[in-house]
């Protein structure tokens, strides 16, 4: 399999010297040679199950899934289910853990806890609901979300209390969030409420008046102070740094617009969508899917990171994943053109993809290291693809950058 690379032309970026674009290629990210092994494939015992949350415990990977629990170890080699006798049900909607226990609801209006080597099943808040769909941690509080919009927050020693929300106005909820500044972030099925605790104020997000691409939040995830808003229409980072209403950023160049799950880090982001896989870092986003990398299944649900920084993650058809080799995939991204150029590391040939909206021509030059011209060629700018023979160049590193009228872009490839 080819190990693809994906150069996103922006406009009215400066075009880089010689001096430029060798210090840009020094601070590259290192290549580490070739590699169709970015991903690796986990088979859970049974092929009839749904995963419906990940969860890293330690070095323990828990799956939550719509007959049981099942927990793999730090390589995925066991796979260790929990005995169905132990779980007052095994119909299980999300996980979340703490210092002490790890805790499950089920689909049955089930709060289960795990400590001491067992299940203990505790009272759930008062109310009408069918079932838990959210847990999350803070403060030693839990954050309960349900099926129908309602929000609790408390302990299962003095109980809960409901959020004065109004009834209606959520859907199923889908991640609760809380923030430096005591902003509590609700997403669910049917748009985003911020609960600005500080203020008093209770401001409801929807799609029909603010930039929220879908009022379908399908999950989320909370870093700091940034909520990750995945809905079925495009990735929505709200950044709640300062007080008061948060700074937007909308990522719309992701694999699939369908944004299933994000899991995030002090060095990497990564997003999973029903086109494939997509990480950020240092600004730069890459997509990883079965087309250009050894991704088996584009559909993924769920991503979690481990202790090592490393990605697992679920698929739509019940399977596990995880990061294993180095990534080669390289995206610099989007403006008016789409160039693919793959392998990254080549032979004797390169073989490139030009998918664009506009008409501009498009020079490729690729650089020596050193930043003499090592070859030259154009296309037109419309969709094209071309086989270029590089048999005559010698094995080195070498910067090839995508330049037209309005835009330039560079990315490192290795000739052996």
């Amino acid at each position: 399999m080819y190990n693809q690379v994906s150069i996103n032309c922006s406009q009215n970026i400066p075009i880089m010297t010689k001096t430029n674009l060798y210090l840009f290629a020094l601070l590259l990210i290192s290549f580490h040679g070739k590699s169709s092994n970015e991903f690796a494939q986990i088979d859970l015992p049974r092929s009839d199950l749904t995963i419906t949350d990940l969860e890293m415990v330690n070095a323990q990977l828990w799956v939550a899934t719509n007959d049981g629990i099942w927990v793999l170890d730090g390589n995925g080699d066991d796979i260790t289910p929990f005995d169905q006798s132990a779980l007052a049900s095994t119909n299980i909607t999300c996980l979340q853990h703490d210092d002490q226990q790890v805790w499950a609801a089920t689909k049955d209006g089930q709060l289960l806890a795990w400590s001491d080597n067992k299940w203990t099943s505790h009272d759930v808040p008062q109310g009408t609901y069918d079932y838990l769909s959210h847990i999350s941690i803070y403060n030693d509080e839990l954050y309960l979300g349900t099926n129908n919009g309602k929000v609790f927050i408390g302990t299962t020693g003095a109980g809960f209390e409901e959020k004065n929300y109004a009834i209606g106005t959520l859907g199923e909820i889908t991640h609760i969030g809380l923030t430096s500044h005591r902003t509590i972030t609700v997403l669910s099925t049917n748009g985003v409420l911020l609960d600005f605790t500080q203020q008093s104020t209770i401001l409801p997000i929807k799609a029909e008046n603010t930039f929220l691409p879908s009022n379908n939040v399908i999950s989320g995830y909370m870093y700091e102070d940034r909520s990750y808003d995945c809905t079925d229409k495009g990735l929505y980072i709200a950044d709640f740094s300062n007080p008061g209403p948060p700074s937007i950023e909308l990522v719309t160049t992701l694999p699939s617009n369908v944004v299933r799950s994000a899991c995030v880090s002090t060095h990497s982001e990564w997003i999973a969508t029903d086109g494939g896989l997509a990480l950020r870092e240092n600004g730069e986003w890459r997509n990883f899917t079965s087309s250009n990398s050894n991704l088996f299944e584009d559909e993924v649900t769920h991503v979690v990171l481990n202790q090592s920084n490393k990605l697992w993650f679920a698929t739509a058809s019940g399977k596990i994943g995880k990061q294993t080799g180095a990534l080669s995939v390289r995206t610099l991204n989007a403006g008016y053109a789409d160039i693919q150029v793959y392998p990254s590391v080549f032979s004797n040939e390169l073989r490139i993809n030009v998918n664009s909206s506009a008409n501009e021509p498009l020079v490729l030059n690729l650089y020596h290291l050193d930043g003499s011209l090592a070859q030259r060629f154009q296309v037109t700018g419309a969709t094209e693809e071309r086989l270029v023979n590089v048999q005559e160049l010698p094995s080195g590193v070498y910067i090839l950058r995508a330049a037209g009228i309005n835009s330039s872009r560079a990315i490192r490839l290795v000739k052996l």
